[in-house]
């Protein structure tokens, strides 16, 4: 199962998202006094919702972002917040 896992993807982080959904079950569960069908019907809306917010994020943006962080991240220079002022 390893092989189809994306290789950037840590197996802790797939521990903390299947904790997630378990608890989010279980609180989707409780809150609506037991009825699963309800409980299930309120978690598909989770997900309609984030299709219905997806067309707002800009990927190539973050990306662009994200490249920039990891570069500045790099540089050999005081970086106060990381402990190596020098």
């Amino acid at each position: 199962m390893n092989s189809a896992l994306r290789s950037d993807v840590r197996p802790r982080e797939l521990w903390a998202w299947a904790m997630y959904d378990f608890a989010n079950s279980g609180y989707t569960t409780w809150l609506t006094g037991g009825d699963h069908r309800r409980a299930l019907l309120l978690t598909g809306s989770y997900f309609v919702v984030g299709l219905l917010l997806l067309p707002g994020v800009r990927v190539a943006r973050g990306r662009r972002v994200a490249l920039r962080v990891d570069r500045l991240d790099r540089l050999p220079i005081s970086n106060p917040a990381r402990g190596n002022a020098s």
